[in-house]
């Protein structure tokens, strides 16, 4: 068995370094390049991806919707794919980075974004994006998780 002691101010040292140097564009693009397609794919298959919501409630009338663009099952959030294609991720400083819809999409993007995830008198409730206190279901999180974990080294063994 080894044992070691860290002194108080060499612990803080370092949680410092990861806490600055946590969150960069290099990071950022992992999370665009691994997280964001799977939180898409869960959507695209009629499921949320938010932790405790299960498949999207269906159309009230998507008969009004021309061709197949909504289809009964699985309920996608999919008609043109200007949303979907606004789901990414944003670094807010050196420790976050927030996922969902770019706040460089345009007005009526948010809208739609807004009435979905959060219902209308005329829309269901889609959760896609977790709202506070809520999370990402389990295997997004272990996705999530994994790529902090795998920072975290990066920065301490440099």
């Amino acid at each position: 068995m080894i044992s070691f002691k860290l002194k108080a101010r060499n612990l803080t040292k370092l949680a410092d370094k990861i806490r600055s140097k946590l969150v960069d564009g290099n990071f950022n693009n992992q999370v665009k390049q691994s997280i964001i397609p799977e939180i898409k794919n869960t959507i695209l298959a009629g499921v949320s991806p938010v932790k405790g919501n299960r498949r999207f409630a269906a159309y009230k009338d998507k008969v009004k919707y021309p061709g197949i663009r909504k289809p009964s099952r699985p309920v996608n959030l999919k008609l043109t794919g200007a949303m979907l294609n606004e789901y990414t991720s944003e670094i807010v400083d050196s420790k976050t980075v927030r996922l969902g819809i770019s706040k460089n999409a345009s007005e009526e993007i948010k809208t739609y974004a807004e009435a979905n995830n959060v219902g209308t008198e005329h829309i269901k409730a889609r959760r896609f994006v977790p709202l506070r206190g809520e999370s990402y279901n389990v295997t997004i999180m272990r996705k999530i998780k994994d790529l902090f974990a795998k920072r975290i080294s990066t920065i301490i063994n440099k």
